[in-house]
């Protein structure tokens, strides 16, 4: 795994828990459990924060990173994917967005593909992105942060036809590669969860990261789609139901082993205070109570 996206998966899952910030001596003992020096680990992180995910801050001679209002918005995106184990019902209603970026701003219109991937559409001609979930907050974002809202529009529609909406899908999206990512998945998490073997917490710590970043490639292939546009086959249900009993397995030595090591900025001692010694939640409940939210506050 490289650096940058052990970082990510790092600040994903367990610094945003913990105040959102964090030491950078710790982050290079955190790492060390992965074999990256400490050379290595300042160079990602003055990348990534190059790249506004993360700000850093000085306290005397320490030096603390922490999430940017992007990146806290992107971690949370990503939770709200990672940790999902049941679809909401689909309306029927495609969501549609076209740009014109002008050829001086290809760099940023590679990047707008990118991220429009990453986010869950599907490309289904030049130019034109479609996704059946309602990413409107998401693309209003990328529409500020690349400063492209005057060249990007978007709406609702239904599909009429000539086929039925599995056209669109196939279109769009490669199910069948998809269902074999989740098949190898399963494949080695499934036996992990036979073998059950006693675990250090520190191995608990490499294993809670790796799952969480095995699982994360996902978020680069799968949509997401409804259960109405999925086959009844889909491995993704059974990965996600495999991820969430391994995560539960590990969980707490992993968390103790980190908070063995975690110092965040003292800024935020009265948070981690409060949340008391074990501020972890359970990441699958908290998702789920927010989508039953978001679902409440769409349909009131």
């Amino acid at each position: 795994m490289r650096p940058r996206s052990l970082l990510f998966t790092l600040f994903g899952d367990f610094v945003r828990n913990y105040g959102g910030e964090i030491w950078v001596g710790s982050l290079i003992r955190l790492m060390q459990e992965f074999d990256i020096a400490p050379q290595a680990v300042r160079v990602a992180l003055s990348r990534i924060t190059a790249d506004g995910w993360l700000r850093n801050r000085r306290l005397g001679r320490k030096s603390f990173y922490g999430l940017t209002a992007q990146g806290k918005r992107r971690m949370a995106e990503a939770a709200s994917r990672i940790y999902k184990l049941d679809n909401l019902a689909w309306n029927g209603e495609w969501l549609i967005v076209t740009y014109t970026i002008p050829e001086k701003r290809r760099v940023v219109r590679d990047k707008i593909r990118r991220e429009l991937s990453w986010t869950g559409f599907g490309q289904l001609a030049s130019s034109v992105w479609i996704s059946p979930r309602d990413l409107r907050p998401q693309l209003i974002e990328i529409a500020e942060r690349y400063d492209i809202a005057p060249h990007l529009d978007f709406f609702t529609a239904h599909y009429r036809g000539p086929a039925e909406n599995q056209r669109l899908i196939d279109k769009c999206w490669n199910l069948d590669a998809i269902q074999q990512g989740y098949a190898a998945f399963i494949s080695v998490y499934r036996g992990k969860l036979d073998q059950q073997q006693p675990l250090s917490d520190e191995r608990c710590f490499c294993e809670e990261i790796q799952l969480i970043h095995e699982y994360r490639k996902f978020l680069f292939s799968d949509p997401g789609l409804p259960d109405d546009l999925l086959p009844d086959t889909w491995r993704g249900r059974e990965a996600a139901h495999i991820m969430r009993e391994y995560y539960q397995y590990i969980a707490p030595g992993a968390h103790r082993f980190f908070e063995s090591v975690f110092i965040g900025h003292p800024d935020n001692a009265a948070f981690i205070k409060k949340l008391g010694r074990h501020p972890r939640l359970d990441p699958f409940a908290e998702e789920l109570r927010r989508q039953q939210q978001q679902y409440s506050a769409v349909n009131l």
